[in-house]
C-alpha cells in the first residue's frame, strides 16, 4: 500500500507503479521474478494476488523489495522460503562416461526436477528406468539391472550393475517413469571386454581329402560374445579333439598362431589331417585359460 508519513492509505493514488523485486543478497544466487511482478495501485492498493509474480529457484531467507516509479521510500518484507513445485521432467546430472567395457557397470545420475529445474527432493517414489535410446549403439544390445526409485529424488546408478553387453558407438541412454519429461544422455560408446573365451567363427567344411588344408577362423571373445579386437598375443592351438576322427590321426602343417585383433585365420597355413575318417572335431585352445571352443564335426577322404 502507499501510505503518508502518518501511516494512512492514499486512497486517492492510482498512478504510483510498485514493481517488486528479490532483496539483493537474499535467497538463491541467481534467482529470478518471473510473471507479473510489478502493477499501478488501484486506490493506494497493489495486490499482486492472480499476478503469477513467482521466484523460480528453491532457497531460504528470501525477502522482496517493493519500490515505485517516484521517489516513495521502498518496503522490504518479511523472509520467506521457496521449495520445489511439481515434479515436471527428469535431468541427467552426471553423464555417463564416454567409453565403458562391455559388462562394466555404467553410472549415471538421474535427477527429477521441476519445471524451473530445482530438484524435486520430497520426492521418494518416481521410479527411473534407464533404456537404450533407439536408432543408437548397436542393434541387439540389451542393458541390465537399470531401473531404481528416486531418493531425496535423485536416481544415483552407481553401484547398481547397470550394464551394457554388445560393443558399438554413438550408445545414448533416455531416463523415463511414464509420465515425467524423459532425459537423454550424452552419446557413449561400449568396447570389448576382458577376453574369456574362444569360438570357431568359421567351422571347418564337410570334408576335406586327406593333407588338404583345413581353414576354419578362430576368434577371442569376451562374455558377451563381442570379438577382442585388442588382443594381439594370445596363441590358438588346433588339436583334433580325443577320441574323434581315425586313431592315430594327427594335424600337420602350421596349426598354432598368434591372433591378429583378435582373431585366428588359418587360412593359407596348411594345416592339415593325414589319415580318412569321419566324425573328425577340433579343439581351439589357448596358451591362456580362455575358454576352449570345439568345431562342427567334418570328415577327411
Amino acid at each position: 500500500k502507499v501510505e503518508d508519513a502518518a501511516g494512512n492509505v492514499v486512497t486517492t493514488d492510482s498512478t504510483t507503479v510498485v514493481t517488486l523485486s528479490i532483496t539483493s543478497g537474499t535467497g538463491a544466487n541467481g534467482a529470478v521474478l518471473n510473471g507479473t511482478c510489478s502493477m499501478t495501485v488501484v486506490s493506494g492498493v497493489a495486490n499482486f494476488s492472480g499476478k503469477g509474480c513467482s521466484i523460480n529457484l528453491v532457497g531460504t531467507g528470501y525477502t522482496l523489495d517493493a519500490n515505485t516509479n517516484t521517489s516513495l521510500t521502498k518496503a522490504t518484507s518479511s523472509s520467506l522460503a521457496i521449495t520445489p513445485g511439481a515434479a515436471s521432467q527428469e535431468v541427467f546430472t552426471t553423464q555417463p562416461s564416454s567409453t565403458y567395457a562391455s559388462g562394466a557397470a555404467i553410472a549415471p545420475i538421474v535427477k527429477v526436477e521441476d519445471a524451473a529445474g530445482n530438484v524435486v527432493t520430497t520426492d521418494t517414489s518416481t521410479v527411473v528406468t534407464l533404456a537404450i535410446t533407439v536408432s543408437t549403439g548397436t542393434t541387439g544390445a540389451a542393458l541390465t539391472t537399470c531401473s531404481m526409485t528416486v531418493v531425496s529424488g535423485v536416481a544415483n546408478f552407481s553401484g547398481k550393475g547397470c550394464s551394457i553387453n554388445l560393443v558399438g558407438t554413438g550408445y545414448k541412454l533416455d531416463a523415463t517413469d511414464g509420465s515425467l519429461t524423459k532425459a537423454t544422455s550424452s552419446a557413449f560408446a561400449i568396447t570389448p571386454g576382458a577376453a574369456a573365451k574362444v569360438i570357431f567363427t568359421t567351422q571347418p567344411g564337410a570334408s576335406y581329402v586327406h593333407g588338404v588344408a583345413i581353414a576354419p577362423i578362430v576368434k577371442v571373445e569376451d562374455a558377451a560374445g563381442n570379438v577382442v579386437t585388442t588382443d594381439s598375443t594370445t596363441v590358438v592351438t588346433l588339436s583334433i579333439t580325443s577320441g574323434t576322427g581315425a586313431n592315430g590321426a594327427v594335424l600337420n602343417g602350421t596349426c598354432s598362431m598368434t591372433v591378429v585383433s583378435g582373431v585366428a585365420n588359418f587360412s593359407g597355413k596348411g594345416c592339415s589331417i593325414n589319415l580318412v575318417g569321419t566324425g573328425y572335431t577340433l579343439d581351439a585352445n589357448t596358451n591362456t585359460s580362455l575358454t576352449k571352443a570345439t568345431s562342427s564335426a567334418f570328415a577327411i577322404s
